[in-house]
C-alpha cells in the first residue's frame, strides 16, 4: 500500500497527454515555473482511508481508499485558444482515467511492495477556477482546475 505507488500510477498514465505545449506531471506542486506557455499537472494523494477486510495479519487484505488530487495548471498567451486548449487537456485526462483497464497490478517505487488498484475513473470530480489574468504575468493567463479521482486499492498485509 503506497500513496507512492498510486502517484506513480497516475503519472504514467498521464504520460500519453497529447498537448501542443510542453507538459510537465509532477508529484509535488511546483513552487515556482518558467515563463512561457506550458502546461503542468501535480498530482497529490489528498486523502486515504484504510479498513482490513480479512482478520490475519501479514497474510490477510486490507482496502485503501484514496482520493488522488490533480492540480491542472495552463499558461498561455490566449486566452481564447488557451482556454479551448485548456478544456481539452481536462477531457483527455478524464478519458484516460475512464478507459482504465481493472485491475490494475502496481508496484511501490521506493520499497518495492505490491498492490492492486480495483477501481479509478469511476468518480471524477473537476473544479475549475477564473483564469488568473495579472500583470506580473507578462501578458499571459493562468487556467486552473483540481480534479479528484476515487482510487480503491488493496494491499496485503
Amino acid at each position: 500500500m503506497s500513496r507512492l505507488a498510486v502517484k506513480a500510477y497516475c503519472r504514467q498514465a498521464m504520460a500519453l497527454l497529447d498537448v501542443p505545449v510542453p507538459c510537465a506531471i509532477v508529484t509535488q506542486r511546483p513552487r515556482q515555473i518558467a515563463v512561457g506557455e506550458q502546461a503542468v499537472i501535480a498530482v497529490t494523494v489528498a486523502e486515504s482511508k484504510e479498513r482490513r477486510l480479512t482478520l490475519s495479519r501479514g497474510a490477510g487484505r486490507k482496502e485503501v481508499v484514496h482520493q488522488v488530487r490533480l492540480d491542472v495548471y495552463w499558461i498561455a498567451a490566449d486566452e481564447q485558444q488557451g482556454g479551448a486548449a485548456f478544456d481539452g487537456l481536462l477531457e483527455q485526462i478524464d478519458a484516460i482515467f475512464r478507459a482504465v483497464t481493472i485491475p490494475v497490478a502496481i508496484a511501490d517505487p521506493d520499497s518495492g511492495g505490491q498492490s492492486v488498484i480495483l477501481w479509478i475513473g469511476e468518480e471524477i470530480t473537476t473544479v475549475v477556477d477564473e483564469p488568473l489574468l495579472d500583470e506580473t504575468l507578462q501578458g499571459l493567463v493562468v487556467f486552473a482546475a483540481q480534479k479528484t479521482l476515487a482510487v480503491t486499492e488493496h494491499v496485503v498485509g
